[in-house]
């Protein structure tokens, strides 16, 4: 199959991978000119009739699940051989599986994956759709444009695909097979014929929530111990399981509620957890402001400054709880603490600002204390206009990038309709149930029109990511101007530091040394 191009439209470039549900290929889309992931399932089902009308059915739902954060299906069919594929969006990026590799990720990472996963089960959950299969193979850790760790759920609504067509990667038991992976299970879905609920997905997503504060799944041993732990044992709360990753109780009060044994009892939906968990991220952000051991205040983050040994706390809003109607039956947890996980890395740009800021307060202090320095005023004016002129720059980067990412999304979206109604078309005439030549027809006509909205969409795409080049090299002769203007007024107040006597040097001269550092470090 290697090196064909199969339905008219999809080159099969290499096998990805196979398992027990079928084979995984890397695919390039011949009008699209992108690459697509092409899930054929095994050859047998191809024998069940019934399959093909549920199969149909159910991948018409899943390609409705467009969303940033899901692995969109684009289209759908059968094989020159007889069996049937699913045309899905190809993300190469890390496994969480594999991230996390059996060690705690970190509070703040925690939650910048988890509001995303939550959002993107919310979405299909307003759509109907519900997964049933959450675990962290099931989610891809990749990066897009200038971020990291963006999130993808895989095979949204592939469990109810596979469950049409007798396939399982799920759980055996002596009662019959089950939809879902063990560890990752919902009580009621240990249940034969358990209807499938948007609850069921919030459980699954509690236990992946669990795992990445702790490094461990709420329950262990085989099969059986997991099934009944599921059902009637309260997990052991993830700030006492992990007390070194300063899991907070407002974040295990959250994580209690979407592991509660009765649906009822967790959150609604994917959204109403995300809520909840953008909830305590906003109530337990930092304080804008930090003062060092130097004594200087300056904004966040401020954890990697060479010389600056601050070993304080830092100042942070008293957290709302964001978990209310959690199950009871349970011990308290801790009382909160702030997450002690380092600041994340101060970009250049960042040091430069907080160098340049904290020269303009020193300049502005020794005016006041009368420095009469023509060269100082000067350097100072300059600095400021600057400084302005840098952050109007750095502000456009992220609107470039938001107005990229919703023209993408929005482009996909229209892709995936049209790639869908391709492939039905394509379907009805090899089935024998359209006439030939009116569906070939037809089948050119939106075939011209996907090639058409491809090249729109890439030249817009194009046109952005220059600007946004622009706009990163303006970012980056500003900060290097900025960065020369802050070294000569750092010069010019040490020189005038030096003509103050002790009581009005010293604090001047801590801010100074900052600013030195800072720009030192750049």
């Amino acid at each position: 199959m290697i090196g064909t191009i199969q339905e008219g439209r999809y080159r099969i470039l290499r096998k990805l991978g196979a398992g027990g549900q079928g084979e995984v290929y890397l695919a390039e889309h011949v009008h699209l000119g992108r690459h697509e992931a092409i899930k054929v399932l095994r050859e047998d089902v191809a024998r069940d009739e019934d399959f093909v009308s549920r199969f149909r059915r159910e991948a018409r739902a899943t390609n409705r699940v467009q969303h940033p954060h899901i692995v969109g299906v684009y289209d759908f069919g059968r094989l020159s051989d007889g069996r049937y594929f699913l045309a899905m969006e190809y993300v190469d990026g890390e496994r969480l599986d594999h991230a996390i590799g059996g060690a705690p990720l970190g509070v703040r990472r925690t939650m910048r994956i988890a509001v995303q996963l939550a959002r993107a089960l919310g979405h299909a959950h307003s759509l109907g759709v519900v997964h049933r299969d959450l675990k962290p193979a099931n989610i891809i850790l990749t990066r897009h444009r200038t971020q990291d760790d963006v999130v993808k759920v895989l095979d949204f609504g592939m469990a109810k695909i596979l469950e049409s067509a007798g396939i399982d990667n799920v759980v055996r038991t002596l009662g019959g097979t089950l939809l879902g992976t063990g560890p990752y299970m919902a009580p009621e879905q240990f249940l034969d014929h358990a209807a499938a609920d948007p609850r069921m997905d919030v459980y699954g997503a509690g236990c992946i929530l669990y795992e990445l504060v702790t490094g461990a799944t709420p329950f262990d041993g085989g099969m059986v111990a997991q099934m009944n732990q599921h059902m009637r044992k309260q997990p052991e709360r993830p700030s006492r399981r992990q007390a070194a990753a300063g899991i907070s109780r407002e974040l295990d009060e959250v994580i209690v509620r979407a592991l509660a044994k009765r649906p009822a009892e967790r959150f609604a939906d994917g959204n109403a957890l995300a809520d909840a968990l953008e909830a305590l991220v906003a109530a337990q952000a930092p304080a804008v402001v930090r003062t060092t051991r130097l004594g200087v205040a300056v904004p966040r983050p401020l954890d990697d400054f060479a010389g600056d040994t601050d070993t304080g706390g830092v100042a942070s809003a008293t957290p709302a709880t964001a978990a209310s109607g959690a199950t009871g039956g349970t011990d308290p947890g801790p009382p909160s603490t702030p997450d002690p996980t380092p600041t994340e890395r101060m970009s250049r740009g960042d040091a430069i600002e907080i160098a340049s800021a904290t020269l303009g307060v020193v300049a502005d202090a020794l005016l006041d204390h009368g420095a009469a320095d023509a060269s100082l005023v000067g350097v100072a004016a300059q600095l400021r206009d600057q400084r302005r002129h840098a952050a109007r720059l750095r502000a456009e980067a992220p609107e470039l990038e938001a107005r990229a990412n919703t023209l993408e999304h929005s482009a996909r979206a229209r892709q995936a309709s049209l790639s869908f109604a391709i492939g039905e078309l394509t379907f009805d005439r090899d089935g024998g149930d359209a006439g030939s030549v009116d569906v070939d027809v037809q089948i050119d006509a939106l075939s011209a029109s996907l090639a058409a909205l491809g090249a729109e969409t890439r030249a817009m795409l194009v046109a952005l990511d220059e600007q946004a080049l622009a706009v990163a090299g303006a970012v980056h002769d500003a900060l290097e101007a900025e960065a020369d203007t802050a070294a000569r007024l750092a010069a010019l107040a040490a020189t005038a530091i030096a003509r103050l006597d002790e009581a009005r040097a010293a604090p001047l001269g801590r801010q100074l040394e900052l600013a030195r550092v800072l720009l030192a470090a750049t």
